[in-house]
């Protein structure tokens, strides 16, 4: 009997060690008000929510010292007749001294359970950081090789001890993780974030759920997660982040579809609040993530109807993006790269030709659909198939939306200038002209004023020298 329960003590033990480790972005990414700079999140396999009360994560910044972060889990159940059973912890990282650099480690009770991994990234402080964004990826051979060149893409600097930083800054994952999340009893889905977890560690993620994700109306994927101004599940299909003057709306549009009309309406406030903030702060540009793209950019693969019934249905959403001048939307899906010369194909051509439509459905998906010559959307600039990529988005006073290899090649580079810049740079001119014609006029009134002064002296002199008869 005591070999059977040091057996059963052991296997508990080995459940409950924490796996699927990862780290998100606080609230400060979408109020610099919040104190939350980062959420680091993980999963335990088995038991109950009420035996995990003793984990914690701490946080060392070297000089900086280290501090003890209490843990929150939530425990979720899949419906039959699968039996996955997981609780999901996160912990809310606050006041860093240095956002940029420090080392974390999961902790149960007094002893190292898990890590410490290393943290690196400049979203906070470089004035132009990199996001790397990617989706439908699985660990296939081609999402294997994305996997590899993300941890290959390194750079030098005086970060921790290592010395080397990633090269990017944040990932944002658009959906469709595993194929399908459900598979092997959930396990599939863990297979994946634990093979992501060198790279989920190092740098924080933003995860918008895809088509292949929705088992039990994506709370299998979102119960994991915990982005930024979400408190619940269901929450995650809907979030926003700012890095430097741009805003990043990101919205499941198959769970958007799938709700009743009152709770699409409340959607919508929101994501109309969210908009409204970022306009009144004055941001630069607006960016729109979703899995499924927006517009009909589909192949031959897709049937148009489908696809026009699908974007007819996002009409408000559509609106909503076009009233609050996104200028650019990223998707997925479609296991292709495209690029279009609009944010959707209704636009008129002035405004289709201010801003871009990305697909970036290259990540390493394990089958790629047939060849691209069959598209009918006219506004398609440039289409490539079957290229294992990923983008790269360059925040600045311009955003730069480079399409990169696994092989470090550049497969298509585009740049856009902030309107705000050339709209400030015309009122300078404005202004600059204004103050030029004033001096101008001010010195043309201070000579006039000299030139009538000395005419009616002299005017004054002869009328007293010379008096006219009456």
């Amino acid at each position: 009997m005591s070999v059977i329960a040091l057996l059963l003590a052991i296997s508990a033990g080995r459940a409950s060690t924490p796996s699927m480790v990862h780290i998100t972005l606080g609230d400060r990414f979408l109020d610099d008000r919040s104190p939350i700079f980062y959420r680091v999140g993980f999963g335990l396999k088995g038991g109950e929510e009420s035996e995990f009360g003793d984990f914690s994560v701490e946080v060392h910044e070297g000089l900086g010292g280290h501090r003890r972060f209490s843990v929150d889990c939530r425990q979720y159940t899949s419906p039959h007749p699968l039996t996955y059973s997981r609780a999901f912890c996160f912990a809310e990282i606050d006041k860093l001294s240095d956002p940029s650099s420090f080392f974390y480690s999961i902790f149960k009770g007094k002893t190292v359970v898990k890590g410490p991994f290393s943290f690196s990234s400049d979203l906070l402080t470089s004035l132009s950081p990199r996001i790397v964004t990617f989706g439908d990826h699985d660990l296939s051979t081609p999402g294997l090789s994305l996997i590899t060149a993300l941890k290959n893409a390194k750079v030098t600097g005086k970060y921790l001890r290592t010395e080397e930083k990633p090269s990017y800054d944040l990932i944002v994952h658009l959906g469709d993780i595993a194929y399908d999340i459900q598979d092997q009893n959930g396990e599939k889905g863990d297979l994946y974030f634990e093979a992501m977890e060198e790279v989920f560690t190092q740098t924080p993620v933003i995860i918008t759920a895809g088509n292949h994700d929705m088992y039990d109306r994506g709370r299998m994927m979102n119960a994991r997660l915990s982005m930024p101004g979400c408190r619940a599940i269901d929450d995650n299909n809907l979030t926003g982040f700012k890095v430097q003057n741009t805003f990043w709306l990101a919205l499941n549009l198959d769970y958007f579809i799938r709700l009743q009309p009152d709770e699409r309406v409340q959607t919508l406030k929101k994501i109309e609040r969210m908009l409204e903030d970022s306009k009144l702060r004055g941001d630069s540009h607006r960016l729109f993530l979703s899995h499924r793209p927006l517009f009909c950019g589909d192949f031959e693969f897709f049937r148009p109807t489908s696809c026009l019934s699908f974007t007819v249905k996002l009409q408000d959403v559509i609106q909503l993006l076009q009233k609050y001048d996104v200028r650019f939307l990223i998707a997925g899906h479609i296991h292709y790269y495209q690029r279009l010369k609009g944010a959707s194909l209704f636009e008129p051509e002035a405004q289709r030709n201010s801003g871009a439509s990305f697909v970036v459905g290259t990540a390493g998906n394990g089958y790629f659909f047939g060849k691209t010559e069959r598209t009918f959307n006219p506004n398609v600039v440039k289409t490539l198939d079957e290229s294992v990529a990923y983008m790269e988005v360059t925040v600045g006073e311009s955003l730069q939306f480079r399409l990169k290899g696994v092989d470090g090649e550049e497969l298509d580079l585009v740049e856009f200038l902030a309107r705000s810049s050339s709209v400030g740079i015309f009122v300078l001119r404005v202004i600059g002209f204004i103050w030029l014609f004033s001096l101008v006029y001010l010195w043309l009134a201070v000579k006039n004023w000299n030139e009538n002064k000395l005419y009616a002296g002299v005017e004054l002199e002869i009328g007293r020298r010379f008096p006219m008869a009456v």
